[in-house]
């Protein structure tokens, strides 16, 4: 679906853009495509960059450590309740600006509905009220609840989802969780940076990938080591050990490279941009995935991917995605063909559409006036 308008539709959007992990990157990224492939304007802005700072609220790691007494008097005049207020009202202000321009706003992909320090809570607060005071119509899609909601992260949450016209979960389980939580019908739209895999997922491939994050269980960790067995065993090609963009998963993985396999079949990739982490991922033959979005941008680029044996959110959405399962010894893996056929695009065509809608007649309106 491709419907166009003589003029473009400005979307603010919403995302981790700025974010290290190339995981969000590759969700704002086809989030961003699929909304200028359907004929609108898009404006980028950081989800978290309208934090309201609260008293008693968690301060971010990086303020945490005042290193000299100028960065703690900064800290102090901070905590301060009126230079909060005022900063406060600055953000506020210049939210409601961003919110008047656009059309429509997406609040878009990734694990958006967690506490984490109370930041994202409070952020999507601050988007729907001021959508809300502005007439703005709100469409929070593709999102997923990650860990435990504190009371407060669940009521903020929850009045801010409702403020939206539209509310499409990226799985299954958020979906249900939603519903649980907040009495929200859900429709799963998938994950953005997710498309089917080619017919010739394996044609010209060889070798196997390895993700590696920090904090895996003495399980998991028992897993990747009996996978990296089996792979050095069957085949000559260097196993690839890479990461996904976060600091703390490069010093995981040169710590196993270091510790766990004879370096000269190990080599370690740690991508920095997401052009480099695709290009690695259309390598391998067979990927054995830890982060979420190595498995998605895996069989995005046509690779086979291990479904992990530990009940979590890449083994969930892997049982998700896939009805159908081959073998690789101890492991089930994907099919290397997989069916061309999405059966969310449906659901994500909705979306556009709706998003076209109100913005066509925010447009209206302002053009009438």
């Amino acid at each position: 679906m491709h419907t166009k308008f003589d003029a473009a539709r400005r979307v603010t959007v919403f995302a981790e853009h700025a974010s290290a992990n190339l995981g969000d990157q590759a969700i704002s990224a086809a989030l961003g495509d699929l909304l200028r492939d359907n004929g609108l304007d898009v404006e980028r802005r950081s989800f978290t960059d309208y934090t309201i700072c609260e008293e008693g609220a968690p301060q971010p790691a990086s303020t945490q450590a005042s290193v000299t007494p100028a960065e703690r008097l900064r800290k102090r005049l901070a905590q301060s309740p009126t230079l909060r207020e005022i900063r406060a009202v600055g953000l506020r202000s210049r939210l409601a600006a961003t919110v008047r321009n656009a059309d429509a706003v997406v609040v878009g992909g990734g694990a958006l509905i967690q506490d984490n320090s109370m930041r994202f809570p409070i952020a999507l607060r601050e988007i729907s009220r001021a959508c809300s005071l502005e007439g703005i119509a709100l469409f929070v899609a593709g999102v997923s609840v990650e860990g435990v909601l504190s009371p407060r992260a669940r009521t903020l949450f929850g009045r801010s989802l409702r403020l939206a016209q539209a509310v499409y979960a990226r799985d299954d389980t958020t979906a249900r969780i939603m519903g649980e939580l907040w009495s929200l019908e859900t429709p799963v739209i998938g994950d953005f940076a997710a498309v089917p895999a080619p017919r010739n997922a394996g044609v010209g491939r060889s070798g196997v990938a390895l993700n590696i994050r920090t904090g895996m269980s003495e399980p998991q960790r028992r897993e990747v080591l009996a996978f990296l067995d089996r792979a050095l065993a069957e085949d000559a090609s260097p196993v690839i050990v890479f990461t996904t963009g976060v600091r703390e998963d490069e010093r995981a993985a040169r710590s196993f490279v270091e510790a766990f396999a004879p370096r000269q079949r190990m080599q370690l990739a740690t991508p920095k941009s997401l052009d480099e982490l695709l290009t690695l991922l259309r390598q391998p033959r067979l990927v054995y995935p830890s982060r979420l979005h190595s498995a998605i941008l895996g069989l995005r680029e046509g690779a086979q991917v291990v479904r992990p044996s530990a009940t979590d959110k890449v083994s969930s959405y892997l049982l998700s995605e896939c009805d159908v399962w081959d073998t690789w010894y101890d492991f089930e893996v994907t099919p290397g063909e997989t069916n061309a056929h999405d059966p969310r695009a449906g659901r994500r065509g909705q979306f556009i559409r709706r998003v076209l809608s109100a913005s066509t007649r925010k447009a209206g309106r302002a053009s009438d006036s």
